[in-house]
């Protein structure tokens, strides 16, 4: 019999990547935000919108990877000229870790 995959906690089992719809200038990470999770996202989050990502919310995130990073850099990046430099929102010290090891502390605003 295997064991269900619901049972289990859910910071054990998957993340959740999504833009907030009371605010779709924030993007939302929670959980084991992975590789999988990371590709899910982008197929449903199309360019235009997650351009206009202005705040990323970790809050929750219990792990992150390199593809965590890369829409991180990919936002900072992609940023025009004048646009406000993007937030990072409730960073756990796991990813703030990843982050600075990236350099990408350089590039964005920490807040609580």
């Amino acid at each position: 019999m295997s064991e269900d995959p619901v049972s289990l906690p859910p910071e054990v089992t998957h993340g959740r990547m999504w833009l907030d719809d009371a605010d779709p200038a924030v993007l939302r990470l929670e959980g084991e935000v992975d590789q999988p999770v990371v590709r899910s996202a982008r197929y449903w989050i199309d360019a235009d919108r997650l351009a206009a990502v202005r705040v990323v919310d970790m809050q929750g995130v219990t792990f992150v990877d390199s593809s965590v990073i890369s829409v991180i850099a990919n936002l900072v990046l992609g940023r025009s000229d004048g646009a406000p430099q993007l937030v990072l929102r409730h960073v756990p010290e796991i990813a703030l870790v990843v982050l600075e090891i990236s350099g990408l502390t350089a590039s964005v605003t920490l807040a609580d």
